[in-house]
Order: structure tokens, then sequence, then C-alpha cells
């Protein structure tokens, strides 16, 4: 299976305290899924690289508001 998700500016908390971000998407025959994302590690060594990534993923840390939607909530 593959899967194309796009970040949202949702955080959502799990059951045991863990914040996690809420991704849209869809697999590779149109599903759609969303996914909780608790943590995300760029695998390269490159500081340039890494540094491009944090980059890209804190522009939705600033208009990411902290929600509690149920878990099983469609499209957070």
């Amino acid at each position: 299976m593959r899967l194309t998700l796009e970040s949202t500016p949702v955080i959502v908390e799990l059951d045991d305290g863990t914040a996690a971000r809420c991704w849209e998407g869809a697999t590779d025959t149109g599903i759609s899924v969303v996914a909780l994302v608790a943590g995300i590690l760029p695998q390269t060594h490159d500081p340039a690289l890494q540094a491009q990534f944090a980059a890209e993923l804190e522009v939705f840390e600033a208009v990411a508001a902290p929600e509690n939607p149920p878990i099983s909530a469609p499209g957070c």
C-alpha cells in the first residue's frame, strides 16, 4: 500500500497524552485516510537537508492549535 499525505494544522492529544499532528490523504487506490503522526524524522545526516526539513515542518507550528477531537473523526 502506498499513501500520499498532506499535513494539516490540527494537533490532537492521543490517549496516552502524546501530541500528534493530523495528516490527511489517500491510498494509491483512492481511499481517503487520516494519519495521526507523533514523530517524523528525515533520513539524512546532511545538516542542510535536516535544517530544510525542520523549517518546512515548522511552517505549520505557527498556525497549529491544540484540539481534542475524537480520534475516529474523519478529516480530524
